[in-house]
């Protein structure tokens, strides 16, 4: 069945979530990795959670390169 645009809208914000959540775990374990190993780390290095902007920014980002335009 065809999905509607709010459908697939919903869906490219899901996705822009899900990378940016995994970025931010594969930084916060990095950071957390070498800290434990003894390795200095700045406090100002760990990483930020993404904001819904950063969110809404990547998936208009992911709908734009689906239409073509970049």
């Amino acid at each position: 069945m065809a999905r509607n645009p709010y459908e697939l809208r919903m869906d490219c914000l899901q996705m822009a979530e899900n990378r940016l959540q995994q970025r931010f775990s594969e930084e916060q374990r990095r950071y957390e990795y070498l800290d434990d190993k003894g390795i200095n780390q700045d406090p100002n290095d760990y990483p930020i959670y993404p904001t819904d902007d950063q969110i809404e920014s990547l998936a208009d980002r992911i709908i734009k390169s689906m239409e073509g335009d970049r």
